[in-house]
């Protein structure tokens, strides 16, 4: 019965924060006279060669569903992937959609992780890319920096960091170092092209980048931080042997930290935060 309850509680939720989601997107961001409005930035549409939305998370199905439909006609020059729980199935042609696992990652997170880099590695400066970035999108889109590493070793790791007793925020500075998504590592991929993130946020305010753990977000932890967390922690005991073999080398390669060159043309704003979700 309380199984019941629980899968209960998060319908209601979350078709609650789907309704919130469509409201705020509406007061947020408008389209009109071929330029895009979001909070107090202008993008003029004709200055862009591509239009590319990039929707991850819990929430990735609604935002990427509300934006679209702000968007209008304008709608059909967006390309992307969206990534989240399940399909909307009802979105313009040039879209691809995956359900990405939580909270562990599963095929199509990798499967997802990968059109998302390829995408935006495609990117000039005369193209926008807008990221929708929600919770969970840590499990939903993944994929090791270290190339060729399979899902089985990749969700295993994340399964000894989330079991492993540490603070979240330990976790998540782990998993960005290994992560070829995390840590700012998206806004690398897709700069030099101009960059918005909206976030439906459910960390703490002034921990943006907590979310999704900072995809698009200058990174402040650093690898002394995970080699301190991995030794405090044991980590080299619980995640699997290559994982293990990179801290004690001391073989991790630092995520993008504020002021680098990258975020040169990004720009973020809260949608929603855990006070109004």
């Amino acid at each position: 019965m309380n199984r019941v309850r629980e899968e209960a509680l998060d319908i209601f939720q979350y078709a609650l924060n789907a309704s919130r989601v469509d409201l705020a997107m509406e007061r947020r961001v408008r389209f009109e006279g071929g330029k895009l409005f979001i909070d107090a930035e202008t993008y003029s549409l004709e200055q862009y060669d591509r239009l590319v939305l990039i929707a991850l998370g819990k929430a990735g199905g609604p935002m990427a569903r509300a934006f679209l439909r702000q968007a209008g006609g304008e709608a059909e020059r967006f390309e992307g992937v969206v990534v989240a729980p399940e399909r909307l199935g009802s979105l313009p042609l040039r879209f691809r959609e995956y359900e990405g696992g939580h909270p562990s990652p599963n095929a199509d997170s990798m499967v997802a992780a990968a059109d998302i880099l390829q995408t935006l590695r495609s990117l000039t400066e005369r193209d926008l890319v807008v990221f929708l970035v929600s919770g969970g999108g840590s499990a939903m889109v993944e994929q090791f920096l270290s190339p060729g590493v399979p899902l089985e070793l990749v969700a295993a790791t994340h399964k000894a960091l989330v079991e492993s007793g540490a603070p979240i925020a330990s976790i998540n500075a782990v998993r960005k170092h290994l992560s070829a998504v995390k840590g700012g590592r998206l806004a690398g991929a897709a700069a030099p092209a101009e960059q918005m993130t909206v976030f439906v946020s459910d960390v703490p305010e002034g921990e943006l980048d907590a979310l999704s753990s900072g995809p698009t977000m200058p990174d402040r932890s650093t690898v002394e931080d995970v080699y301190r967390i991995a030794e405090e922690f044991g980590f080299a005991a619980s995640v699997p042997t290559a994982v293990s073999e990179m801290l004690s080398g001391r073989s991790l390669v630092e995520t993008p930290k504020p002021g680098d060159a990258i975020f040169a043309r990004s720009r973020w704003t809260v949608l929603l935060d855990s006070v109004s979700l």
